[in-house]
C-alpha cells in the first residue's frame, strides 16, 4: 500500500509471507516506511490501519509480526495502538551510523 500527496509517495507499507507451508501460512511480516516530512501527521497510522484491516478481513492472517529499533519510541507507540505487543529483544541486529543497534520483536495476534 502507498500513501500519496500531490502525486508524490509519502509512505508505503506491506505484508510479506513467512514461509509457504501449511505451518506458517497464517503468519506474515509487516514493513512500513514514512517520508520524514510527514512523520507524525497520521500517514503511518492510516497505512497501519489499512494493513491490519487487510490482514484480518481479506487474508485471514492470525499473526502479523515486525521488528523495530529499540530507540524508535514513536513507531513502537503506533504499533501498540494497533494491537502489537512486545515479544522480545534481539541484540546487534543492524548497523546504523557505524554502531550496532538492537531491535524489538513485536507481533499482533488476530482478535
Amino acid at each position: 500500500m502507498v500513501a500519496e500527496l500531490d502525486g508524490v509517495i509519502m509512505g508505503s507499507a506491506g505484508l510479506f509471507p513467512i514461509g509457504t507451508g501449511a505451518r506458517t501460512r497464517h503468519n506474515a511480516m509487516f514493513g512500513i516506511a514514512v517520508h520524514p516530512d510527514v512523520q507524525g501527521c497520521g500517514v503511518g497510522d492510516a497505512l497501519l490501519g489499512a494493513i491490519v484491516t487487510h490482514a484480518d478481513g481479506w487474508l485471514g492472517l492470525q499473526r502479523v509480526e515486525l521488528d523495530v529499533f529499540v530507540d524508535n519510541d514513536r513507531a513502537r507507540v503506533l504499533y501498540e495502538r494497533h494491537g502489537f505487543v512486545l515479544e522480545g529483544r534481539a541484540r546487534m541486529t543492524a548497523m546504523r551510523r557505524g554502531t550496532y543497534v538492537d531491535s524489538f520483536a513485536m507481533a499482533r495476534l488476530r482478535p
